[in-house]
């Protein structure tokens, strides 16, 4: 229904209607309750709410992660993914909550350390953000957001060579990137 309500709003334009119709194929890949299937439990909320947040719905996405987490209280990549979508809320207090626990459930989550220290750079706490990107960096030497997030944070603290060697490595790494 909401998706017949917007193209009744697109048709009174024609550029607006063509607009709408160029755009269409990407809404019909935005996952929807039915495609959550049951077995998958709480991962299939997860999934979902990846979904949404790719999509740019943070507020759906957020309310999956939390039916994710009703099922599966300790699915530590449900907090990950509920930090990131509060974050994109503007909810940085209780995006940080939800990465603290996400790393305290999974130490070796180092996508969680990474957008936690986004958060952290995004309120300008430089220290904490390199702290987390760093020890993102040591959990998973190939992820390239760390890299490239650290290399951010190291020149906004005036280190540029620091900077400029994890800013280097992560276009080396994203080079190897097969998308």
């Amino acid at each position: 229904a909401p998706l017949l309500a917007a193209r009744e709003r697109f048709t009174t334009d024609p550029r607006l209607a063509r607009a709408w119709d160029s755009i269409r194929p990407r809404f019909n890949r935005i996952p929807s309750a039915a495609d959550v299937d049951p077995a998958e439990g709480a991962l299939g909320f997860v999934r979902r709410g990846r979904g949404r947040l790719e999509s740019g719905d943070p507020a759906g996405a957020k309310a999956d992660f939390d039916l994710a987490l009703a099922i599966d209280p300790q699915l530590g990549a449900a907090y990950r993914e509920r930090g990131r979508a509060r974050s994109r809320l503007g909810e940085s207090d209780l995006a940080l909550a939800d990465l603290g626990k996400a790393v305290e459930l999974d130490p070796g989550d180092a996508v969680a350390f990474t957008v936690r220290g986004g958060v952290h750079a995004d309120r300008d706490d430089l220290d904490s953000a390199v702290s987390d990107l760093a020890r993102a960096v040591e959990v998973d030497p190939s992820l390239a957001e760390a890299h490239a997030r650290l290399g951010e944070v190291l020149a906004r603290k005036g280190d540029p060579p620091a900077a400029l060697a994890h800013l280097s490595r992560a276009i080396e790494l994203g080079s190897k990137d097969p998308a």
